[in-house]
């Protein structure tokens, strides 16, 4: 298996490698048309590149997805933008030795721009997921990596391997506080859900978890809690009720939460709700935000 064998050149908690600078991965810059500047940076192109139609496909992909000169005209760089993400979506269809070679190049030549990184993990990941899953393992769990490649290895593992991300991904986000670092946790969250989708796994025990976790980042929660409104239930309500009258002080919490009770629950209930809390509410704000929301609600 070609990324097995790679692998192992990343060592533990080490960021992935540069090719060496001359021979197999040595920097090749992308063609610039005649009387054209374009400014881009010389990016590592291997010079196998041309050896095979997907070695070719791929050198196309890092010229496309390389960001070009910042005095291109506005058209002109919306035009690239479009053609590098038409490009992207035909060759992440492609078939698994393209996404072999991804995987190789990023490996072999380590490109600077994060978008090339992206772009060759992603193709990597769709074409070969049977190939690319211990490097996006490796990507998720290991400290020492770029964070960009590890959070955008979160959402390919969630999309190409949906059962091994829900492995990884609920337990660290029913972890009350993290203990290693890791991308940002709305991340982690938008992995699982995306994950969730793909095998048929309700997700709202995690999203219980995280919404009623204090400690847990507000981007996670905020995220958490609506979701919660668009998966009605006994346990979807009751973390919400505990969330509407949390005296953590994230006002914008507690109103999303308002919110997804208003649209998760019959208005009878819900207006019933939103009075008790009004009746104690200490906070001049969120009191007239529940005035507001009983008005809009309950008539």
């Amino acid at each position: 298996m070609v990324v097995g064998t790679l692998l192992g050149a990343c060592g533990r908690g080490e960021s992935i490698p540069a090719g060496p600078p001359g021979g197999r991965g040595a920097a090749e810059a992308p063609e610039t048309p005649a009387g054209e500047g374009s400014g881009e940076q010389a990016t590592s192109v291997s010079a196998s590149a041309d050896s095979s139609p997907e070695a070719a496909a791929i050198t196309q992909l890092v010229r496309a997805l390389t960001p070009p000169d910042l005095t291109w005209t506005s058209d002109r760089l919306d035009a690239r933008f479009h053609a590098g993400r038409e490009l992207l979506g035909r060759l992440k269809q492609g078939d698994p030795e393209l996404g072999r070679e991804a995987l190789r190049r990023l490996l072999a030549d380590n490109p600077e721009e994060i978008t090339v990184r992206n772009g060759l993990l992603e193709v990597g990941a769709h074409s070969a997921p049977v190939d690319a899953r211990p490097l996006l393992d490796q990507l998720v769990l290991e400290y020492g990596h770029r964070m960009s490649d590890r959070t955008e290895a979160v959402r390919l593992l969630a999309e190409t391997s949906p059962a091994r991300a829900e492995e990884i991904l609920g337990p660290l986000l029913r972890q009350e506080r993290l203990r290693q670092t890791m991308p940002d946790q709305e991340f982690l969250l938008a992995g699982w859900l995306t994950a969730c989708e793909r095998t048929g796994t309700d997700p709202v025990e995690v999203l219980a978890t995280v919404a009623g976790n204090i400690f847990m980042q507000d981007a996670a929660r905020h995220r958490a809690v609506q979701e919660l409104g668009e998966h009605p239930g006994t346990l979807s309500r009751a973390t919400l009720e505990v969330v509407l009258v949390e005296s953590t002080g994230n006002g914008y919490l507690r109103r999303k939460a308002a919110q997804a009770l208003a649209s998760s629950l019959p208005a009878e209930t819900a207006c019933s709700i939103f009075k008790e809390v009004a009746e104690k509410e200490a906070d001049r704000n969120m009191l007239i935000f529940l005035l507001n929301i009983l008005e809009e609600v309950c008539g």
